[in-house]
């Protein structure tokens, strides 16, 4: 038996939408049949591109949805809004597994896959978790610890020791963390102690 389908006007399909997903308008001004696709604007004013017949269906924003082709404007401005003072300084988005190279409110620079940005991961530096670079290890040595000098060349990680030249000329090796927690020259502590303990005896006498 024949079926005569009703053919759907755009009429129909703008009220349709209003009616099924309250906020949502459809934007076109002619429908062909449910495999055409249609452009919408969801109830956050996202514009998207979809087809009644999977509109229909309950299929909504693929941006809310989370499942939207980034581009690279978008990621731009709402990083703004998602993380006052920082920037995107990337020239390209291409998908959710590449990193890209951001700038924090204090000027450091380091790169993150967006989907870690939006679930407020932030610069690894404030954060305390950056590889050090021996350069930078050379030249925090010399603002913690006035006339003392970094010797070594490389800066594996946070447990490797390193080689440092004391105020005296005294060289000794220890980790990367136990210099920034004030501890010095052994050579020289040991002098040092061995001074006092001398001074307090000559008194005691």
């Amino acid at each position: 038996m024949y079926c005569n389908r009703k053919r759907h006007s755009i009429k129909y399909v703008k009220e349709k939408t209003k009616e099924i997903a309250e906020g949502y308008k459809c934007l076109e001004e002619n429908y062909i049949n449910s495999r055409t696709k249609l452009k919408f604007k969801c109830n956050k004013n996202h514009k998207f591109i979809m087809k009644w017949s999977a509109f229909q269906q309950g299929c909504r924003c693929t941006e809310c949805a989370g499942n939207k082709k980034l581009t690279l404007s978008y990621v731009k401005r709402e990083t703004k809004k998602i993380a006052k003072g920082y920037k995107c300084i990337s020239d390209k988005y291409k998908n959710t597994g590449n990193k890209l190279t951001f700038l924090c409110d204090k000027n450091h620079i380091f790169k993150m896959r967006w989907n870690d940005f939006k679930q407020e991961k932030r610069c690894s530096e404030c954060a305390g978790n950056r590889k050090l670079s021996i350069e930078y290890v050379k030249q925090k040595t010399i603002e913690l610890a006035k006339g003392y000098e970094c010797l070594s060349d490389i800066y594996t990680n946070s447990g490797g020791k390193l080689i440092f030249k004391c105020d005296k000329g005294h060289t000794y090796k220890t980790i990367w963390a136990s210099f920034q927690s004030g501890n010095r020259c052994p050579m020289c502590s040991k002098y040092c102690n061995k001074y006092t303990i001398d001074s307090i005896k000559q008194k005691v006498i």
